[in-house]
């Protein structure tokens, strides 16, 4: 299986000095996207069956190995699944954190910002 991961363009600063770690284009292969697939279905059903910790499992390995598979809002799905097993699990920093993350990967995900603000209602 041929994953190579996807790094953001993200910026470092040390006092005066900055260093920028420009974006490089993941490759997988239709073998690796396959496996993506099945677990996005593995996410859903643990999702379906209100099972958070595995939800959680399943949505943290998807983002390890499957970031640049498809597109942000996939990703942001992820992010956005961890929030909820965090809340699930009464964990509501930790899905603060992961309701961010959703944000920050694909701002018109509508899923971030709920997750975002369901904490404070808790």
């Amino acid at each position: 299986m041929q994953i190579l991961l996807y790094f953001l363009a993200t910026t470092f600063t040390l006092g005066s000095l900055s260093i920028v770690a420009h974006a490089q284009p993941a490759v997988f292969s239709e073998r690796a996207k396959s496996a993506c697939v099945e677990q996005i279905k593995e996410r859903t059903a643990a999702l379906v069956a209100r099972d958070w910790p595995q939800l959680n499992r399943l949505a943290t390995r998807y983002i390890q190995l499957c970031r640049g598979a498809f597109d942000a809002r996939d990703l942001s799905t992820a992010y956005e699944h961890i929030a909820i097993a965090s809340l699930g699990m009464h964990r509501p920093k930790d899905a603060l954190d992961a309701a961010d993350s959703c944000i920050g990967t694909y701002y018109a995900n509508p899923g971030g910002t709920l997750r975002r603000y369901e904490p404070c209602l808790h």
